[in-house]
């Protein structure tokens, strides 16, 4: 089975960011999740550039309380070398996940975005018998 690493920008995705882990989890190999705000998104952060509501910490409580099997890696702009705390731009929030994915494949999924189980059984026994180049939906 291939291995996925899901990437997901979070700024204020709670409550959909609980659920979104929850869905994914037993399909990944990897969930690396980029938190907080871009500078041009400052008014939607706290002065450190992370999320207005609890999504950063809900993010270390479920890895410290959920994430039995160590797949979970919260990446903020501070990790990248950003000590104002905010990104750049959306491009190095995107990078930071994809320079950490040790998958076969990288899904970049929205905070607020599902897919049931059946579809992702799916996407990934697709991937394992066509081994496209790339897949886009």
């Amino acid at each position: 089975m291939s291995k996925i690493s899901f990437g997901i920008i979070a700024l204020n995705a709670q409550p959909f960011l609980e659920y979104n882990l929850r869905s994914i989890y037993p399909f990944a190999h990897q969930i690396l999740v980029v938190e907080g705000a871009t500078r041009a998104a400052a008014s939607l952060a706290d002065e450190w550039g992370h999320s207005l509501d609890d999504s950063l910490e809900f993010l270390r409580r479920f890895q410290k309380e959920e994430d039995l099997q160590g797949k979970l890696t919260i990446i903020t702009a501070q990790d990248q070398g950003f000590t104002d705390g905010f990104w750049p731009e959306k491009d190095e929030m995107s990078q930071a996940y994809a320079q950490r994915a040790s998958g076969d494949w990288l899904w970049q999924v929205d905070a607020d975005e599902f897919y049931r189980a059946a579809d992702m059984r799916h996407v990934i026994e697709l991937l394992d018998e066509q081994q496209p180049n790339g897949v886009s939906f």
